[in-house]
C-alpha cells in the first residue's frame, strides 16, 4: 500500500471537502523545494489555508484529515485476437515484455484468442497495445477495476486555497519566541508566493508592504544563529534583500552539516547576484505550470 499524495479534509466551521496535497516518504521527493525553506527545514511551522467552500481562514491543522484520496486501481487486460502478417515481430514484443521463453510463446498462441497477463500502468498498456497494432497484430485493450474509485464528492473536492494576503493573518500573531516564530515564517513565505514560478516577475523586497517588511525584521530578530537552518535562513533573506555582502559572509562562517544542498545553491545565487526566491536543484528546470495547485510549500 503508498501513501497518497492528496488527501481530503473537512472544514469545522461548514463541513465542506477540500482536498490538498501531503508530504509522505514517497512524496518528499517530487515536492518543490524553494530557496526561502531550505528543503522543508521547519515541518512543524503552522501552515495557514482558506476553506475553498465557505472562505473561513484556519490553521491547516485544525481541518479534519478523512484520509487519502481513491483514484481507483486498475488493471489492462489486451486480448490477442490475431498475429496478424509479421508473427515474429508480435513474438519479440511478448518475449520483451513478458520474459516468456519461445516454448511459453508457442504454447500461448497455439489457441487464438488469448488473454495476455495484466498490465498495472495505463500508459504501459496504451504504449504495448500500440506496439502490437504497428507489427500487425488483431488485438483489443480492455480496463478491469480492481479497486473502486472514491466517492465524486471527494474526487471532485476543490483544491485549499491560499490564506491571501500575509496582512490578513497580522491578528493571529501569538506571544512567545517560539510560536511567534513559527507564524512569521509561514507569512515570509506567504509574502514569496506571488513570485514562485519560472513565469512570475520578481520585484522582491521593493514590493513588499509595510506588514511584510516589518515581518521581515521581527523573524530576523527571532532567528538563533547557533541553528543551522536558522543562520542560512538568514542568508537567504540578506540574498533576497539585495544585500549581497552580507549574505556572502554569512555562507562563509561555517560549513552545513545538514543543509548542504541549501547552502550550496544560496553560494550560487548570491555570486550570480540573484535576488529572486527560486527551486533549489534538482528541480530549478521545472516549466511553468508543473507545480501542483497551491502548493509552493507544503507542511
Amino acid at each position: 500500500m503508498t501513501s497518497a499524495a492528496e488527501i481530503i479534509l473537512r472544514c469545522p466551521e461548514c463541513d465542506g471537502l477540500n482536498r490538498s496535497w501531503v508530504l509522505t516518504s514517497i512524496t518528499m521527493g517530487m515536492t518543490p523545494v524553494w530557496t526561502d525553506d531550505g528543503g522543508h527545514a521547519w515541518p512543524d511551522v503552522p501552515s495557514y489555508v482558506r476553506c475553498a467552500c465557505c472562505g473561513t481562514l484556519h490553521r491547516k491543522s485544525a481541518l479534519h484529515q478523512l484520509g487519502g484520496i481513491n483514484r481507483g486501481v486498475f488493471d489492462h487486460e489486451i486480448r490477442l485476437i490475431a498475429l496478424g502478417e509479421a508473427p515474429l515481430k508480435i513474438m519479440q514484443n511478448l518475449r520483451a515484455r513478458f520474459g516468456w521463453s519461445l516454448f511459453e510463446i508457442k504454447s500461448r498462441l497455439s489457441t487464438l484468442p488469448t488473454d495476455l497477463p495484466p498490465i498495472r500502468r495505463e500508459e504501459d498498456a496504451l504504449r504495448f497495445h500500440a506496439e502490437l497494432l504497428r507489427g500487425g497484430a488483431i488485438c483489443e485493450l480492455r480496463a478491469s477495476t480492481i479497486e473502486a474509485p472514491g466517492p465524486p464528492e471527494q474526487l471532485n473536492a476543490p483544491w485549499l486555497q491560499s490564506p491571501g494576503h500575509p496582512s490578513e493573518l497580522a491578528d493571529r500573531i501569538p506571544q512567545g519566541a517560539s510560536e511567534e516564530f513559527g507564524v512569521r515564517l509561514s507569512l515570509y513565505w506567504l509574502s514569496n508566493d506571488p513570485y514562485r514560478g519560472v513565469d512570475k516577475a520578481w520585484v522582491g523586497h521593493m514590493a513588499r508592504t509595510p506588514f511584510e517588511i516589518e515581518n521581515v525584521r521581527a523573524l530576523l530578530g527571532l532567528l538563533d544563529m547557533n541553528e543551522e537552518a536558522h543562520w542560512l535562513l538568514r542568508a537567504n533573506i540578506a540574498r533576497e534583500n539585495g544585500d549581497f555582502s552580507l549574505a556572502e559572509n554569512l555562507l562563509r562562517e561555517r560549513v552545513p552539516k545538514m543543509h548542504i544542498a541549501w547552502h550550496k545553491a544560496l553560494q550560487t545565487l548570491v555570486v550570480s547576484r540573484v535576488e529572486r526566491v527560486t527551486l533549489l536543484p534538482p528541480y530549478e528546470n521545472r516549466k511553468a505550470g508543473q507545480d501542483p495547485p497551491y502548493a509552493p510549500l507544503v507542511l
